[in-house]
C-alpha cells in the first residue's frame, strides 16, 4: 500500500483509537494559564478524566495526603500543565485499552514504552533547560501514534515487521522502511492530522528518528523525543521483545548540548517512573 492510500484510510476510518473529545480540546487549548474553571467545565464532560485527576492530586506522588474532594482544588493543586499531562495521558491509554489491533500488537508494551519515552522528555527537557518540560512530556507520550495504525491497516506487512526484527537483528523503524519503504513516523504525522493534534507535536511525531533532517532547523521536541526513546531502550523498555537497541545520533547530543555521562543512572530513574505512573485496569 502507498502512503497516499494509508492517508485515505486513515481518514475514513472512524474505529481509529482517538483521543476522548474533552481531551482533544484540553490538548489544543493555546493559553496554559487559562482559568481554572475553564479546565474544571471541560474535565467534567469526562467521569473518567475527572476521577483520574481527583486521584492523583490525592496520591502521595504529587503530594495529596487523600482529603481532596473538589475537582477545581485538585487543579489548583497539581497546576495546569501537570493537569494536562495527566489528562492527556489518560486519554491516550483509555483510547488504547481493549483494542485488538493486531495479534502481534502488545498494547501494555506499547503503552509501557510510551511512558517511558515521556518520562525521558521530561527528564532530559529539565537537563537542557527546556521551558515546557510537560510539553515534552506529552510529545514523548505520543510519538509513537503512527504504530497502532501501522498494525491495524498494514497487519501482513507488520507480521514482516516482526520476522525481520527478529532474524535481522534490526530496529522496528528500520524494519518498517525495509519493507513498506514508509515507516511509523510518516504514519504517525497522519493520524496527527486526523486527530487534529496541534502542530507543535507534528514534528516530533513524524521525525522523532532522524531529526536532524528537518527541513529547517531542528526541532527542539524532535531531538528530546529523539533522546527520551534511545534512554527508554536503554532501560530496556521497548515495543518489540528482542528489538535491537535504537541508539542515538550523536549529532543530536552536540545540537542538545548533552551529558550523556548519566544515561544509565537515568535508565534506572525512568524504569522506577514508568512503574510508578502507569495506569492500572
Amino acid at each position: 500500500m502507498e502512503l497516499s492510500q494509508l492517508e485515505i484510510r486513515i481518514a475514513r476510518t472512524p474505529s481509529l483509537p482517538l483521543l476522548s473529545s474533552a481531551a482533544s480540546e484540553i490538548m489544543g487549548m493555546a493559553d496554559y494559564n487559562t482559568n481554572i474553571r475553564e479546565y474544571e467545565r471541560i474535565i467534567l464532560r469526562d467521569p473518567a478524566l475527572a476521577a483520574n485527576i481527583l486521584r492523583a492530586a490525592n496520591s502521595a506522588y504529587y503530594g495529596g495526603n487523600g482529603s481532596l474532594t473538589n475537582l477545581s482544588q485538585a487543579i489548583a493543586r497539581l497546576g495546569i500543565n501537570t493537569v494536562r499531562s495527566i489528562c492527556i495521558t489518560a486519554a491516550y491509554h483509555s483510547s488504547l485499552n481493549g483494542k485488538r489491533l493486531h495479534r502481534l500488537f502488545d498494547s501494555q508494551s506499547f503503552w509501557q514504552h510510551s511512558l517511558a519515552v515521556a518520562c525521558s522528555c521530561k527528564v532530559l527537557a529539565a537537563m537542557v533547560h527546556y521551558a515546557d518540560p510537560e510539553l515534552a512530556f506529552i510529545a514523548g507520550l505520543l510519538h509513537d501514534i503512527g504504530k497502532p495504525a501501522l498494525y491495524m491497516f498494514l497487519p501482513l506487512q507488520m507480521n514482516l515487521v516482526h520476522e525481520t526484527v527478529q532474524s535481522e537483528n534490526l530496529t522496528q523503524f528500520q524494519a518498517e522502511y525495509s519493507i513498506m519503504q514508509f515507516t511509523h513516523q510518516e504514519c504517525g504525522r497522519l493520524v496527527a492530522g486526523r486527530w487534529q493534534l496541534p502542530v507543535v507535536y507534528h514534528e516530533a511525531i513524524g521525525n522523532h528518528h532522524d531529526p536532524m533532517s528537518c527541513r529547517h532547523e531542528p526541532d527542539m521536541l524532535a531531538l528530546l523525543v529523539h533522546m527520551g526513546n534511545a534512554l527508554a531502550h536503554r532501560a530496556g523498555i521497548t515495543c518489540i521483545l528482542g528489538e535491537a537497541d535504537a541508539g542515538f545520533d550523536e549529532a543530536v547530543v552536540a545540537e542538545l548540548d548533552l551529558d550523556i555521562e548519566p544515561f544509565d543512572a537515568l535508565a534506572r530513574i525512568i524504569a522506577a517512573e514508568v512503574a510508578k505512573l502507569s495506569f492500572q485496569e
